[in-house]
């Protein structure tokens, strides 16, 4: 099997290790459940860090942890990075959602389950 890397630009596969690797460096330093709710995007223009969270709840819980994220991010040879600035992306749900158990489900005959 070849790889990927063979058929994209290098720039592109550098930016994406870069992506990945800050992620997963910015997530061991944080508690579950808010490491998994963590992304890092990109570096913005002015040098701010672009972080993406999934809601409000924890955009607010990120905030806290400014100061942690920045340095770690800052060991990753950006030195200059002024601030972290905190996008919110919520996350798909699907159509069909299952059934959790808090509600009765109805079923094709209008009885419930």
């Amino acid at each position: 099997m070849q790889k990927i890397d063979r058929y994209l630009p290098g720039k592109l596969v550098h930016k994406a290790t870069m992506v990945h690797r800050i992620t997963n460096s910015l997530r061991s330093i944080l508690p579950e459940p808010l490491a998994s709710h963590i992304w890092f995007a990109d570096f913005r223009a002015d040098g701010a860090a672009v972080i993406v969270t999934d809601n409000n709840s924890w955009a607010a819980a990120i905030r806290f942890e400014q100061p942690r994220l920045l340095e770690c991010i800052r060991q990753f040879g950006r030195t200059e990075c002024p601030a972290i600035k905190i996008k919110v992306v919520p996350q798909q749900r699907p159509a069909h959602q299952p059934h959790n158990g808090r509600y009765k489900q109805l079923t094709n005959r209008g009885t419930f389950r």
